[in-house]
């Protein structure tokens, strides 16, 4: 007899079948949809350098667009009063801040 409880009730969950059919569709479509970023391996140093300059100016394009949207919505909130303007303050502040945190790992990453 072992004195050590059974593991095998600790095992995880296989992931039900649409969703395990979903990531797989997904990874054979991403070389497809990102075609820079499968090409960038067998490319050399090159074509990967100028991959991550492509993935460092989309972002610098996109996180500004996404701070400006939440606050939108924000200011819609407040203005709609579901918010209060202390909450509003909180959530704007930390934005920008997540936005300026964001922005330092991009330029130290890429």
């Amino acid at each position: 007899m072992s004195t050590f409880p059974v593991v095998s009730s600790l095992r995880a969950a296989p992931l039900p079948g649409i969703l395990n059919t979903a990531i797989r569709v997904l990874l054979m479509l991403m070389p497809i949809a990102l075609p820079q970023l499968c090409l960038a391996a067998s490319g050399g140093l090159d074509q990967s350098v100028s991959v991550f300059e492509q993935i460092r100016d989309w972002l610098w394009l996109i996180i500004p667009v996404v701070c400006l949207i939440i606050g939108g919505i924000l200011g819609a909130a407040y203005s709609a009063d579901l918010i209060r303007k202390d909450t509003m303050y909180t959530w704007v502040v930390g934005v920008v801040f997540a936005g300026l945190v964001a922005g330092g790992i991009i330029k130290l990453v890429f």
